[in-house]
């Protein structure tokens, strides 16, 4: 017999994992978070430094979680989530000693809700700076931002929340390939951030610009293909086009909301709790064993919030198939 019971289980506690146990419990399911570290939150969390009384982010920094609709369904805000908007977004010192600002092409004019209107004065702001360094790569930028706006953005809210496509469908990101006028380039599904850099700009500043914004926003290192998603998500920061967030408190505040809706709500968590094995029958996941020998049974569900490795590892090679196994083992991490 387990020593404890959930109908869920959630192992790890990072802000993927807890967003997650939020709608469990929210849709009934008694649900347990399990987490290695001493506290929620994964990389969304902060820490004190450099000096007492200041407050820094080792890990997210910029979240704008007040579009995810987590925001709003578990009242966010009133659990002390608040964002600031300042006008300034990207910048970039160059080593010759020059430098690029840019603002919010689309301002948040309700804090509440982080609706936002365009503001032209900040996008010939940004145009203007682009200008300095090339026309053609400020006529670009206006040209992708038309395009920003009349598809891509609505194209992309609903890739991010929905399911994936069934295979050999096309999802809200790849039929974008197919308008010419206002869609994406095919190719550039295919191409590293590197070649997207110097097909869209000729200045070597924007071109810099763009992949370090691959490389901290994105995660994709200048010789790898980062997709559609990460082209999306990485011009639309380059040209500061959404607005510039700062969760007021450090991104702490985005899992301290989160924590406070799931405990409120009933569920439980324990941290400096190490999983090391799913417990299953049948094919039916059933619980979860501790390091310390403790079992916690789950009624209907066991979610894996860790690596797709780390998640094979506590299920057993031996009861998956190995095609799938070997796959997972081939997947490397990426140059940064």
């Amino acid at each position: 017999m387990p020593d404890k019971t959930y109908d869920a289980i959630v192992v790890g506690g990072g802000h993927h994992g807890l967003i997650t146990a939020c709608y469990l419990q929210r849709a009934g399911m008694k649900t347990g978070i399990f987490e290695l570290q001493s506290k929620l939150g994964g990389a969304l969390t902060s820490e004190e430094g450099p000096m007492p009384g200041f407050r820094l982010n080792p890990g997210a920094n910029w979240t704008r979680f007040y579009g995810h609709p987590a925001y709003k369904d578990f009242n966010l805000r009133d659990k002390g989530l608040e964002y600031l908007f300042p006008d300034e977004s990207e910048a970039m010192v160059f080593d010759n000693d020059t430098c690029l600002v840019e603002y919010s092409a689309l301002k948040v004019v309700d804090p509440l809700t982080g609706k936002t209107e365009l503001s032209e004065d900040n996008l010939q702001k940004s145009l203007r700076e682009i200008r300095r360094f090339s026309k053609r790569d400020a006529d670009t930028a206006e040209e992708l931002f038309r395009r920003y706006v009349k598809t891509w953005k609505s194209a992309m809210g609903t890739y991010r929340f929905s399911p994936p496509a069934p295979w050999g469908e096309k999802n809200e990101l790849e039929k974008l390939c197919d308008d010419p006028k206002d869609g994406i380039d095919p190719v550039y599904q295919f191409m590293t951030s590197q070649q997207l850099a110097y097909d869209l700009f000729e200045s070597e500043e924007l071109r810099t610009l763009f992949m370090r914004a691959c490389m901290t926003s994105f995660g994709g290192a200048p010789n790898e293909v980062i997709g559609l998603h990460g082209f999306i998500h990485s011009i639309g920061l380059v040209l500061s086009w959404e607005p510039a967030a700062i969760a007021k408190g450090g991104s702490q505040s985005v899992t301290d909301a989160l924590e406070k809706a799931f405990t409120e709500m009933g569920g439980e968590f324990s941290v400096r709790s190490e999983v090391v094995k799913l417990l299953h029958n049948n094919g039916k996941a059933t619980g979860i064993r501790l390091k310390d020998g403790t079992e916690i049974g789950a009624k209907n569900l066991v979610v894996s919030d860790l690596s797709a490795l780390q998640t094979i590892q506590l299920i057993g090679e031996d009861n998956l198939d190995s095609k799938v196994v070997r796959r997972v083992k081939n997947i490397r991490c990426n140059d940064h």
